[in-house]
This record gives structure tokens, C-alpha cells and sequence, in this order.
């Protein structure tokens, strides 16, 4: 069995100008510190029902896609230069599209790219059982490709 434990989580202003490792790697990454849920690359395809009036079924077919909205979570480290860059993607007046990078710590494709929208930036509630840090979501808007290091 594999941990989750040793990933690394990297944030990146725009969007590659190929979605391949070439283009993904051109950015000029900066990793976030602390992460503690990392976002995953996912889908959600629309359902399309087609009826058939001969046979009395209804076949399913896929329609449109599009990004599963994930969360990421940090402890908060405010000197942090990725935090503050990914702070500033997911706030209300940012409004460009994002790159995120998940690097696992072993394996063969260990490098996953993503881009689309950070958004919902939102600080920790303050209780006695919670730590300081904020979450983000992100939503990807193109496929998330999965490669070896560079």
C-alpha cells in the first residue's frame, strides 16, 4: 500500500501553451508550503438518455464534460511564497485560469499537471480543535496530463 504522505503541491500564474510535459514544464512553478489535501484530477460527464420507441430502452451516452471542482488545504505559513501566489489565483478579483502541479514522492509518472480556476478561498474556522490554514478549490478546464519528471 501507498501513502499520500511526501507529495508535493506547486502553483503556476496561466496556462501551458501545449497541454503535454513540454508545456506544463515551461511554467514557472512555485511550490506552496504545508499542503494537507492536495486537489485530484477528475471528471463529471453529463448523461444524454436516448430512447428507442422500438425496443422500450433507453440507452445512456456521454454529453459534455467538465472539471470536478476539488479542494486543496493548507496549514497557514504566511512568509510562504506559494501560499501567497495561490492565495492571490483563488481570490474574487483574480479571474485568469491556473496551473497546478501534484508531484507524488515514488513511482514511474509522478508529475500530474493541471489547469483551470482556483476559487473560494476561505480561511480555517478558529475552534479549539483546528489549526491555521485556509482551503481552495480548483476546477480544471482541460485534461490533466500525467508524466515523468523532468
Amino acid at each position: 500500500m501507498t501513502s499520500h504522505i511526501g507529495k508535493i503541491v506547486s502553483v503556476a500564474a496561466g496556462i501551458p501553451a501545449t497541454f503535454d510535459k513540454t508545456g506544463s514544464e515551461a511554467l514557472t512553478w512555485v511550490v506552496v508550503a504545508n499542503p494537507i489535501v492536495a486537489p485530484i484530477p477528475a471528471w463529471e460527464t453529463a448523461m444524454i438518455d436516448v430512447p428507442n420507441l422500438t425496443t422500450g430502452i433507453t440507452k445512456g451516452d456521454k454529453g459534455a464534460s467538465m472539471g470536478r471542482v476539488s479542494e486543496m488545504a493548507f496549514e497557514e505559513k504566511l512568509t510562504d511564497a506559494g501560499q501567497i501566489a495561490l492565495r492571490t489565483y483563488a481570490g474574487p478579483s483574480y479571474v485568469s485560469e491556473v496551473s497546478v502541479r501534484v508531484v507524488e514522492p515514488t513511482g514511474t509518472n509522478t508529475h500530474v499537471y493541471m489547469s483551470g480556476i482556483a476559487s473560494n478561498l476561505a480561511e480555517n474556522e478558529a475552534t479549539t480543535e483546528t489549526y491555521k490554514g485556509f482551503t481552495v478549490s480548483f476546477r480544471q478546464n482541460y485534461e490533466s496530463v500525467r508524466t515523468t519528471a523532468p
